[in-house]
């Protein structure tokens, strides 16, 4: 039963994250894999031993060099790759032998957040919560875009203590027996930004239609500019690690004036192939077509770099723009984008 405990505690390593991370779905992503390892602790090993209780896996779950190992269920597994607040399911578990019966605990699940828990389904029925969790000494490491937990000490808890010398007759078990030590490692479908910029490299022929139809184009703060490349601070956001599918938000924007009539365009949202954008702090509309059929992506440790994204407005941002300023504006391309965001 300890190995159960553990295997999920893994995953409630992270109990040491803030309570209301787990409420914080923007935060969140969607688990593409991973495993829960727990080492026994010796000297409960050895009283398991000593009373002729025995531990086996329920398959898929394997004995390795890093201990009674638990792969990851990703249906339903989403935790924020910081704190590893959230929820982490398992598959397998474990078979508990003595007197004759035998229990098995599978399924574990760990939920992290205001109210923290790590519980197994119980011979394949209603699942019960039996082990606490400390994470005083655990620590959180990021291999690129995934999450390492370590040094999670596992410890039987009241309810576990008192099911166990229910089911077997004992009075061996008691509140606080220490299980083991716990790590569990995540990988994510999702990116989950944290900060960054994105990049606008401003195209040459639409500076020069615009300074023909008497527009002059500046930036609205925070955003900066460089020459002719418009920087965005990226606020947010989360996208699909392959297809880059979801939503990258900005603050700051662009300005364009015409004598009194000043038009400013604001907090972006990259929504592939659409770039949504604000006019004068109106309704966000999808007026930039972003063309990212010829893009390159590159990821360094958490820094995920998408290069070569075409912008373009559209019919629909033109019309807005000629209506704003009473004249036709085309259908021009703003430029070359670039996105340069930290992960979470």
């Amino acid at each position: 039963m300890r190995t159960t405990i553990l295997g999920l505690g893994a995953a409630a390593a992270l109990l040491a994250a803030p309570a209301a991370a787990q409420a914080q779905a923007p935060t969140t992503a969607d688990v593409a894999g991973g495993k829960t390892m727990l080492k026994l602790d010796a000297g409960t090993a050895k009283v398991l031993k000593q009373n002729k209780i025995s531990l086996g896996l329920v398959s898929p779950a394997k004995s390795s060099s890093s201990g009674l190992t638990f792969p990851v269920d990703t249906k339903g597994s989403a935790l924020d790759p910081k704190t590893y607040a959230g929820t982490l399911n398992h598959k397998g578990g474990i078979s508990i032998k003595a007197g004759g019966k035998t229990l098995r605990l599978t399924n574990f699940r760990v939920s992290v957040g205001a109210s923290s828990s790590l519980n197994a389904r119980v011979n394949n029925g209603s699942r019960a919560t039996i082990i606490s969790l400390s994470t005083k000494k655990a620590k959180i490491t990021r291999p690129g875009l995934g999450t390492d937990v370590s040094g999670i000490v596992a410890s039987l808890n009241a309810t576990g203590a008192k099911a166990l010398n229910s089911y077997f007759g004992v009075k061996l078990f008691s509140k606080g027996l220490k299980l083991g030590t716990v790590r569990s490692q995540a990988t994510y479908r999702q990116i989950v930004f944290a900060g960054g910029q994105t990049d606008l490299a401003l195209d040459g022929g639409t500076l020069t239609a615009l300074t023909g139809l008497g527009v002059t184009p500046g930036i609205v703060a925070p955003a900066t500019l460089a020459g002719t490349t418009a920087s965005f601070p990226i606020t947010g956001g989360k996208v699909d690690a392959k297809s880059l599918e979801g939503s990258i938000t900005h603050s700051g924007g662009i300005s364009l004036t015409a004598g009194a009539t000043k038009v400013e365009l604001t907090n972006f949202d990259i929504q592939l192939p659409k770039l949504l954008l604000q006019v004068n702090g109106g309704t966000p509309a999808p007026a930039v077509d972003l063309d990212a059929s010829n893009a390159k992506v590159a990821v360094d440790g958490r820094n995920v770099t998408v290069s070569g994204v075409v912008a373009k407005v559209n019919a629909a941002g033109a019309s807005a723009l000629s209506g704003a300023f009473k004249t036709t504006v085309p259908q021009v391309t703003l430029g070359v984008a670039t996105v340069k965001g930290q992960a979470r």
